[in-house]
């Protein structure tokens, strides 16, 4: 017996071991028809991603029930191969296969889904797919494998992308591509009553890592950036990155977002922009219910003014309008609005609504519309996030109108100061404005204290005055100065105590930081005015002035 040195052994173990361990073929099952439109047949597609040649024969293909050779087959490195049981009818589909394409007996394709095997002549599985209708592809269109390298499970696998319906014998139209940056996500992180913070997420979805990802973020449907900037990451393939965004003066309500990347080479733009909606509800007193038409004149509508006291924009979609009556409690949703910081939008309770002599400014959204009923006797409004909690809220009755005035019809109820008591009788009052109502507007009994324009100074000497025409203060000179050199205009008007205009003085006159004019106690008709106490309301591009001014006519 000869004795073979321990070391001299262990070689030839070594050498035996590997010869048995062969390394595994690069092949995988890369696209199915399984649910073909006729007459379009059923076919598998293979792919070798290696960089030899592979014979297939004594090779083996198999579904659940059945199981069919390969015979005299191989396959190129860095190839396709189309296997079908009717060649003639798929090139008549697909006309233009730059790949082979054989024709063999193979097992059926379930509609319902099947386990598709590839084994190679030792029996050895090389690759498997167990397909289900949820992957896709159960419409006439191919299901593709996007990663070769990837296991072959629901992940790997998306239905073609291709205007063809399927890509045999090509590159798939989901393969992963070299450079592919994909806009994935926005989140809300945690929001004040003006700032969010926000998370934007993107993915690396292609085979190459990438630095430096550019975005932009805009309002969905916008084309003014909210923001822009770059990662800073360097995101390894199929890896996430995050960026965090404080967002001051964010929008409030529901926002929809548009978060866009255009990485340079970026081979794949389906996914380069995400469109999420964020939440933020909007704080108490942000928006004021600001003024009310309760008794519209003719068949008009009633309706609500709100107004946006923050540097915030406002999307009110999903807000609530709710309206206790006497018997019931009447809520109405908000399909969509928008305001502007400080400016104002309407809720009507009919497409009858109308502003007469007033319009919309640049920031006014368009009127929402709902049905709704406001009582004239009393009633409350409460404005509600669509989490329900509290924007404002107001309660009325009859005495917050004026008792002067001999007709409601068409004369508003108006909020003099907007951060002032929501519910608080002193801060409301009937509108003085010639058209009975200011919507979309600056309320005519007060100055808007939400914005920071300088006020102008108004002086009437003498006040009271007696235009009796007896030569002694029989007119009252009136003295606008305003705060700066620029130009402006000014309209001046006298409303008697029930709120009727009788004289108007003067009309957008321009002038120069100083105005002088004379009033004479005359209406518009040049009929002598009674002796009383009127109202003078002034008004410039910037402020609104309300005094007093008295009339005394001696006998």
């Amino acid at each position: 017996m000869i004795r073979i040195p321990r070391r001299i052994a262990i070689v030839f173990f070594i050498i035996i071991v590997h010869s048995g361990l062969r390394a595994q073929p690069k092949i995988v099952i890369n696209e199915l028809m399984y649910a073909p439109k006729s007459p379009e047949p059923e076919w598998v597609e293979l792919f070798n991603f290696g960089t030899d040649s592979i014979d297939l024969t004594g090779w083996h293909i198999s579904n659940h029930s059945r199981t069919e050779p390969f015979s005299n087959i191989s396959i190129a490195p860095n190839s396709f191969l189309v296997i079908t049981h009717d060649s003639a009818k798929l090139v008549t589909k697909h006309s233009s296969i730059p790949s082979r394409v054989v024709q063999m007996t193979m097992p059926s394709l379930n509609n319902s889904g099947d386990s598709i095997t590839l084994r190679d002549s030792t029996n050895r599985i090389i690759d498997q797919v167990d397909y289900l209708p949820s992957w896709g592809g159960a419409n006439g269109r191919s299901l593709e494998r996007i990663e070769e390298l990837l296991p072959s499970d629901a992940s790997n696998f998306s239905e073609s992308v291709d205007s063809a319906g399927a890509t045999p014998g090509r590159i798939n139209s989901v393969r992963r591509k070299n450079f592919d940056v994909a806009a994935y996500s926005i989140k809300r992180i945690s929001y004040t009553s003006t700032n969010a913070t926000l998370r934007f997420i993107f993915q690396n979805r292609g085979r190459q890592a990438v630095t430096n990802i550019p975005y932009t973020l805009y309002r969905a449907g916008g084309s003014v950036p909210v923001t822009t900037g770059f990662t800073t990451h360097t995101v390894a393939p199929l890896e996430f990155d995050t960026v965090t965004f404080d967002w001051a003066d964010a929008d409030l309500g529901y926002s929809a977002l548009s978060l866009i990347t255009s990485y340079p080479g970026d081979e794949n733009l389906s996914n380069d922009t995400t469109i999420d909606t964020i939440y933020i509800p909007i704080p108490q007193h942000a928006i004021v219910i600001n003024e009310l038409m309760i008794t519209p004149a003719f068949s008009y509508s009633e309706w609500i003014e709100l107004y946006n006291q923050t540097n915030n924009r406002c999307d009110l979609t999903g807000t609530i309008i709710t309206i206790p009556n006497i018997d019931s409690i009447h809520s109405y949703s908000v399909n969509s609005l928008h305001i502007a910081p400080k400016s104002f939008g309407v809720i009507a309770a009919s497409s009858r609504f109308t502003a007469v002599d007033v319009h919309p400014t640049d920031n006014a959204d368009t009127v929402h519309t709902t049905s709704f009923h406001l009582l004239p006797s009393g009633s409350s409004v409460i404005f509600l996030n669509a989490d329900s909690s509290l924007i404002d809220g107001v309660s009325y009755d009859a005495s917050f109108l004026s008792n002067n005035i001999s007709s409601l019809s068409g004369i508003s109820l108006e909020r003099k100061h907007p951060d002032g008591s929501s519910t608080d009788k002193i801060n409301w009052g009937s509108c003085v404005a010639p058209a009975g109502s200011t919507p979309f507007a600056p309320n005519s009994i007060t100055f808007d204290s939400a914005n920071s324009f300088a006020a102008i100074s108004v002086n009437a000497m003498p006040n009271p005055f007696s235009p009796d025409n007896d030569g002694f203060e029989d007119i009252s000179r009136i003295t606008i100065t305003a705060p700066t050199d620029a130009e402006q205009t000014v309209t001046v008007r006298i409303y008697d105590c029930r709120s009727r205009m009788r004289r108007s003085i003067s009309e957008s006159m321009r002038f120069v930081r100083e105005l002088q004019m004379d009033f004479d106690g005359k209406d518009d008709h040049g009929v002598p005015l009674e002796s009383g106490l009127y109202t003078m309301i002034t008004q410039t591009g910037t402020s609104t002035s309300r005094k007093g001014i008295v009339i005394v006519k001696r006998k």
